[in-house]
C-alpha cells in the first residue's frame, strides 16, 4: 500500500487526522511541500537529548565493546586463507561466496555453521559511494530502507536508538557509533518459533581505500527504548562481526566487500541454561546461526540494490526533465515523496496480520500496527493547535522522549479503550 506525505495538494503526513486537523497541521508547518520524508521533517535525531537514557551504558564504553572485535586489515591475506582455517563453502550468489565454519566453546560445546563469511565484489559507476551512502545509514529512514531492500519480508523494522560522532581521534571525520535494534521474522519452517529481535552497537570507521563498519550485540536490558516488545519476539545470542569495503585493484569501477558474522564463543555454553529457564526469552544458538548467515545473504545483494538505485536515480532525472520543459516541476517535486510502506507485522510488537487482527496506519511513521500497539490522542501542536492524531507505540515513545519537540500529548483519559497509557505527560 503507497502512502503519501503529500496527496491532493494537501498534507498527507498525519494520515489519520480530520480535515480540520489536517488544515491546522498545514498551517503549523506540518505539511509544507519540503516534508519529503516521514518522520525525519518534523523528528530531532536522536542524539539532541543532552542525557544518553535510552542505553544504560556509556559511549565509551560501547567504544571499548567496539574495540574488542577483531577485524582483518588484511583483504588479500583473508581470502588467500579462507579455505586453509577450517571454511567450508556453503552457497554461491551473483558475485558473492558465502562459508560457514563451527565454532567450540573452552568446554568443547560445537555449533555447526556457527560463523559466516560472504565475500565479493560489488560493480558501477561510483560503487564504493553509493555503498557509503547505503550502509552508514545516519538516519532511522536510511536504515528501515536499507533493510527492506536487502531482507524485504523478512525484516519487520528497526530503530536507531543512539547516534554519535566516533569518540576515537585515530578514525578522524566521518565515523559513526549509533545504537540500533532490528527485528525479523521467523522463518515459515518453524511456525512455532517466535520472530527474532537484536540490539547492537555499530560503528561506521572510513578506511584509507574504503570503510569498514563493525558491530556487536548488546544486551535487551542495556538498550531502554525502541525494542520490540511482546510474546511475540525472543532476543538472539551474542554475536560479533563486521564488514570490510575497499576499492578492488583490478578495476577501478569495483570494489570488494568481506563480511564476517559470528556467535560470541563465551556465549557457547550458556544455550544449556535454555532448558532451564535462565534463557527462556533467548534464542538457541542454532537459530542465530541461521539468522546470521541470512544476514549474510542479504549482504549479497547489495550489489543488486545498487543497480535498482541506479535504475531510479535514472527515472528520476527523466521524469524531472520531461516535466521541467513541459513547464510542470512543482508536479514532479510532489511526486518524489510518494513513499511505498507496506509492512506484514506489527513494528511494535512484531506480530503477523491476518483476517482477525486489524491493522491500523500510523499517522507520525505511516506504518502498520496492530490494534493493542496503536494510540489515538488529542495532541497540541505548537503549543497553538489541537489534532486528533493516530499512532503507533514506536512514535510516542519517540514523543515522550522529546524527538517530536513541536507536538504534545493532551489528557490521559483520552487514550484509546483498553490500551495502557503509562508515558502520557
Amino acid at each position: 500500500m503507497a502512502a503519501s506525505v503529500l496527496s491532493d495538494g494537501r498534507g498527507g503526513l498525519f494520515t489519520s487526522a480530520s480535515p480540520t486537523a489536517v488544515d491546522m497541521l498545514e498551517t503549523a508547518g506540518f505539511a509544507a511541500r519540503n516534508c519529503c520524508t516521514i518522520p525525519a521533517c518534523a523528528r530531532m535525531a536522536p542524539t539532541s537529548s543532552p542525557t544518553n537514557w535510552k542505553v544504560a551504558v556509556s559511549d565509551e564504553e560501547l567504544q571499548r565493546r567496539i574495540d574488542g572485535v577483531q577485524i582483518t586489515t588484511d583483504f588479500d591475506n583473508a581470502l588467500a586463507n579462507v579455505l586453509s582455517h577450517g571454511w567450508k563453502w556453503k552457497s554461491d550468489y551473483r558475485a558473492f561466496s558465502i562459508f560457514t565454519r563451527s565454532i567450540a566453546s573452552g568446554s568443547g560445546t560445537t555449533v555447526a555453521d556457527g560463523q559466516v563469511l560472504a565475500l565479493g565484489t560489488v560493480s558501477g559507476g561510483r560503487a564504493l559511494e553509493r555503498l557509503v551512502s547505503l550502509i552508514r545509514t545516519p538516519s532511522e529512514n536510511n536504515f528501515n530502507s536499507m533493510m527492506q531492500e536487502l531482507y524485504k519480508r523478512d525484516f519487520i523494522y528497526g530503530s536507531i536508538v543512539h547516534a554519535t560522532s566516533s569518540i576515537s581521534t585515530m578514525l578522524g571525520d566521518g565515523g559513526l557509533l549509533t545504537v540500533k535494534t532490528s527485528a525479523f521474522a521467523r522463518s515459515k519452517r518453524l511456525p512455532h518459533k517466535k520472530n527474532e529481535h537484536m540490539c547492537f552497537v555499530e560503528q561506521f570507521r572510513p578506511t584509507k581505500d574504503g570503510f569498514a563498519t563493525i558491530f556487536t550485540s548488546l544486551p535487551q536490558h542495556e538498550v531502554l527504548v525502541g525494542k520490540a516488545s511482546g510474546k511475540h519476539v525472543n532476543e538472539l545470542c551474542p554475536y560479533r562481526g563486521w564488514i570490510l569495503v575497499e576499492k578492488a585493484p583490478e578495476s577501478r569501477a569495483s570494489v570488494r566487500v568481506l563480511y564476517h558474522a559470528g556467535i560470541d564463543p563465551e556465549f557457547v555454553d550458556a544455550e544449556k541454561n535454555i532448558s532451564i529457564g535462565l534463557c527462556s526469552t533467548m534464542c538457541s544458538t542454532k537459530t542465530t546461526a541461521a539468522r546470521l548467515l541470512r544476514l549474510a545473504k542479504g549482504v549479497c545483494r547489495l550489489g543488486e540494490v545498487l543497480h535498482q538505485q541506479r535504475q531510479k536515480d535514472s527515472v528520476k532525472r527523466k521524469t524531472s526533465s520531461g516535466s521541467s520543459s513541459n513547464g510542470n516541476g512543482n508536479n514532479a517535486s510532489l511526486n518524489d515523496v510518494n513513499i511505498d510502506i507496506w509492512n506484514s507485522h506489527c513494528v511494535a510488537c512484531t506480530s503477523k496480520f491476518d483476517l482477525l487482527r486489524r491493522r491500523h496506519r500510523c499517522g507520525l511513521c505511516a506504518y502498520n500496527v496492530c490494534a493493542k500497539c496503536c494510540y489515538r490522542e488529542p495532541m497540541i501542536i505548537y503549543n497553538r493547535y489541537a489534532a486528533t492524531i493516530q499512532f503507533c507505540a514506536r512514535c510516542r515513545e519517540c514523543m515522550t522522549s522529546g524527538e517530536y519537540p513541536h507536538l504534545r500529548l493532551t489528557a490521559r483519559r483520552h487514550s484509546s479503550p483498553g490500551t495502557p497509557n503509562s508515558f502520557a505527560q
